[in-house]
């Protein structure tokens, strides 16, 4: 793992390459050439939508709002007004707040607003400050305007990822306590007019009996998947990007043994009632001052992973991790592949539950429980009071 960063900042290396794959349309403000999935959506976890144009508000600027699918997609066709430019300058600020706590969905939604305010105001003394704020900003945190750009667009294509539902083409595999696996094959295009079949696997299910930042705790500490799941004899975090962003390794075994690598990042939307993960396999070109371990047996490419954890009350928690394989980058044949990863899909949904208790059952040199006191700027500074606002306004609401 890399050194822990800097306190306030949520990216530790400028501009960090994103995840491939998980984008669903592709933007000029993109460095890299990516995949175009279609995917078909319906209704995302259930949370009240705002007005199209509330994403910023008088006297509330800095302040996350709730986002559902549909909010977005509203927000995407009207982005309302141009802000007051009394507001420009804090709302430049609020973007890079907004990104350094991990909310990216907030700071792509103002940043397009401050944006188009610069636009429409251009030539005046607020937005040439304002454009000169955003340099500034950058050039700071390492988040240039075409990464917030990307990754707000990577996170809006992770929840249509997650929010295909039956009417989608996905086909149940099996279920296991209460954790339903599902497969599904879509035609993917590529830039050129190339189609080929992409295989796309679903877990989902509630958890009773568990705490959300234990749950959360598991993939933030993904380095640990050989303590609680089974075959995993190996895994390893290579990079941490950032306070919520890392580069993982790990290997399974298993006839032929199966490795990956992933790159992912956090995306806090717990004022909307949930949290997002977002992630890809990454390319060693990509991250030349990090070295890939040695392929070991098979190799999986993953070109999207979404996972969304959405707490129920303050001791159950539903979950959906939706990943694509592209199995033109692994020799197994694309049955093989089907059967072991929808295979190690369910038998992860089904350990993360059983390991999530034994954080609160068995704390003694839990491996777990030992990085959550370790790792205090994440967990302690960062994570926790954030979970606990969630459970507290969880509670208001079945008190209401």
């Amino acid at each position: 793992m890399g050194s822990k960063p800097t306190t306030g900042a949520s990216t530790a290396a400028p501009a960090a390459p994103a995840p491939t794959g998980v984008v669903l349309s592709t933007s000029s403000a993109a460095p890299r050439k990516t995949t175009v999935t279609k995917v078909t959506s319906v209704a995302p976890p259930a949370v009240d939508p705002p007005a199209a144009d509330t994403a910023v508000t008088n006297g509330e600027i800095g302040a996350p709002h709730k986002w559902t699918l549909d909010a977005l997609d509203a927000f995407a066709a009207a982005p309302g007004d141009p802000l007051p430019l009394s507001e420009l300058d804090a709302a430049v600020d609020a973007v890079f707040e907004h990104a350094k706590e991990q909310q990216l969905i907030d700071a792509g939604v103002l940043l397009r607003r401050v944006q188009a305010t610069i636009e429409a105001s251009d030539g005046t003394s607020a937005a040439t400050r304002a454009s000169a704020s955003l340099a500034a900003h950058a050039a700071r945190t390492g988040h240039s305007v075409a990464h917030l750009q990307e990754r707000y667009d990577q996170s809006v294509a992770a929840l249509r990822m997650l929010s295909g539902g039956s009417s989608s083409g996905w086909t149940r595999a099996f279920e296991v306590a209460n954790i339903v696996t599902s497969t599904r094959e879509l035609a993917v295009e590529e830039p050129g007019g190339v189609t080929y079949k992409q295989m796309w696997f679903k877990s989902e299910g509630e958890v009773d009996g568990v705490e959300l930042q234990d749950l959360l705790a598991l993939w933030r500490e993904a380095k640990l998947l050989r303590h609680w799941v089974p075959l995993c004899y190996a895994s390893d975090e290579l990079l941490e990007v950032g306070r919520a962003e890392l580069l993982l390794w790990a290997a399974v075994r298993g006839l032929p043994p199966v490795d990956f690598l992933l790159h992912g990042y956090g995306v806090d939307l717990l004022p909307s009632g949930y949290f997002l993960m977002v992630g890809a396999s990454p390319e060693q070109s990509d991250w030349p001052a990090t070295p890939f371990p040695k392929k070991v047996g098979l190799r999986l490419h993953l070109t999207s992973l979404a996972i969304l954890v959405e707490p129920l009350s303050p001791n159950a928690v539903r979950t959906i991790l939706v990943a694509s394989v592209d199995t033109r980058r692994t020799s197994l044949p694309a049955f093989l592949v089907n059967l072991v990863v929808k295979y190690l899909l369910g038998l992860l949904f089904y350990q993360q539950g059983k390991a999530a208790k034994k954080m609160r059952t068995k704390p003694d040199g839990n491996p777990h429980v030992l990085a959550q006191q370790t790792r205090t700027y994440f967990y302690r500074d960062w994570l926790i009071p954030k979970v606990l606002a969630t459970i507290e306004a969880l509670r208001g609401k079945s008190e209401s």
